[in-house]
């Protein structure tokens, strides 16, 4: 028995070059941003001001690239923390390089909520420019839906409580006023029945 073999040629019987295939860079980034867990400051169950908001970031390299030097900026938080990720390579996802933070201020609970996005860019070779961004979605590789907060807007409340339980017609009595969920004010405080 015998055992005949030949190299491959792109177009003649004879010829043995090398068949190059070649194919379209398509770099790409998706970011998700997830909704916001909230440290609860005052421990009212709501989130209000003072909150503490702590974001999370999922980075996707969507495209048939390496990507290198990923950078996540959020334009609305107060701190971002992590990053950049060196390399990236095409169908990678990193979960747990970027977070982010922004405490609730008295001006997001009179809007009734947080809407914010993050961005993140790479780099299509190793040390060049920024080329490849994505602004996040809360859910989709493809999308552009920001990031909507809630935030909780409580009333103001007050009580007023008698120094005694029992007075006589002409005596003098003492209230205490109490105030809660007062944000920064200022506010007047007036007694309708001195």
């Amino acid at each position: 028995t015998r055992i005949v073999t030949d190299l491959s040629d792109e177009s003649e019987l004879t010829g043995n070059d090398r068949t190059v295939v070649l194919f379209a860079r398509n770099p790409a980034i998706a970011v998700i941003k997830a909704a916001p867990t909230n440290e609860d400051r005052n421990g009212n169950g709501f989130t209000d001001s003072g909150d503490v908001l702590h974001y999370t970031f999922e980075i996707h390299n969507t495209g048939n690239v390496t990507l290198y030097n990923v950078a996540l900026a959020d334009n609305n938080a107060d701190v971002v923390l992590g990053g950049p990720i060196a390399s990236m390579v095409p169908g990678a996802v990193d979960n747990t390089t970027f977070t982010a933070t922004r405490v609730v201020t008295d001006r997001d609970a009179l809007a009734g909520e947080i809407i914010n996005s993050a961005t993140v860019r790479a780099a299509e070779s190793n040390g060049g420019i920024l080329s490849v961004s994505d602004v996040s979605d809360t859910a989709s590789l493809n999308g552009r839906e920001p990031t909507v907060t809630p935030i909780v807007t409580i009333n103001p409340a007050l009580s007023k409580t008698a120094a005694r339980s029992t007075i006589r017609r002409g005596e003098r009595v003492e209230y205490t006023i109490a105030a809660t969920a007062l944000g920064t004010g200022p506010y007047d405080v007036a007694d309708l029945m001195p």
